[in-house]
């Protein structure tokens, strides 16, 4: 889990709309994640070939 995000000023000033868009990303996911658990944990499983319920279990202890 992502509490702090870090990165030289520099990329701040010249990647200024990339950065932007990481962020409304981030804002993005942990709001379907809030809103809907199942279908994101049913996507990051198959990506990490893990099970549904491990993941929702992982995520529910952070």
């Amino acid at each position: 889990m992502i509490d702090c995000l870090m990165t030289r000023s520099s990329f701040v000033v010249s990647d200024q709309d990339e950065l932007t868009q990481f962020m409304l990303t981030w804002f993005d996911i942990m709001d379907a994640v809030e809103n809907q658990p199942e279908e994101v944990f049913a996507v990051v499983a198959n990506q990490l070939v893990q099970s549904q319920e491990f993941l929702a279990q992982d995520y529910s202890g952070l």
